[in-house]
């Protein structure tokens, strides 16, 4: 017989199995799982499940779980943008690469994002963001598509009302060096002449060789 001990383990790594879905077996659990969550109406105790889908970065998952809604509005039930909430989604766009993580889920955390700095004063009180997340934002613009690409058009928002932190009656260093990163990176993305790169270093603009969404579950 397996001891509580030795079974909680088990829960543990069949669980982290799942999410991984680095076979088809996970990735086929993972789709029903964000099926299941899909079904039930969205809640805010429910954020650190949908991040878990979206950790995964599994297409098929995230789908899944959005199937239904538009990706600018998933997160809206979540009323009070706090540290935990704005904490997860800048680690995520800081985890991936500029080209690796799946669009849908750009659309979903960057109109959250979006929502919160639409008014950049309270956005700030709310989540005091570095330049280094305003880089790792701006990463995941895709210089191969225009501004209307929706991915480019939310981070291009964000950035737009982020750069009104850089203003005269500012005395706060770290705001206005927020203020005109994104300011310098929304003209370098919509100057034809210039490139992402004479803004943000190359280390954060690397991409990956290989890109993967995930593998697809079984009956999709």
């Amino acid at each position: 017989m397996i001891d509580k001990q030795e079974l909680s383990i088990k829960k543990q790594q069949f669980l982290y199995d799942i999410l991984k879905a680095e076979d088809t077996r996970a990735s086929t659990a993972l789709f029903a799982y964000a099926r299941f969550l899909n079904i039930e109406p969205l809640r805010y105790e429910y954020f650190p499940l949908y991040m878990k889908v979206f950790q995964s970065n599994n297409r098929y998952a995230v789908d899944a779980l959005v199937d239904g809604y538009e990706p600018e509005k998933f997160l809206t039930m979540v009323v009070v943008p706090n540290q935990f909430v704005m904490r997860k989604l800048f680690e995520l766009l800081d985890y991936h690469k500029s080209n690796t993580l799946y669009e849908v889920t750009v659309r979903v955390i960057c109109s959250f994002i979006k929502r919160v700095y639409s008014i950049v004063e309270d956005g700030y009180r709310n989540y005091e963001l570095s330049v280094k997340d305003v880089n790792n934002l701006a990463k995941h613009l895709n210089e191969e598509e225009d501004q209307d690409n929706p991915a480019n058009r939310v981070i291009l928002d964000i950035l737009q009302y982020l750069s009104d932190l850089d203003r005269l009656t500012e005395s706060d260093k770290d705001k206005l060096d927020v203020g005109r990163q994104s300011n310098r990176i929304r003209g370098d993305f919509l100057d034809n002449r210039r490139k992402l790169v004479q803004a943000i270093t190359d280390a954060v603009l690397k991409k990956s060789d290989t890109v993967d969404f995930g593998i697809e579950p079984e009956r999709i």
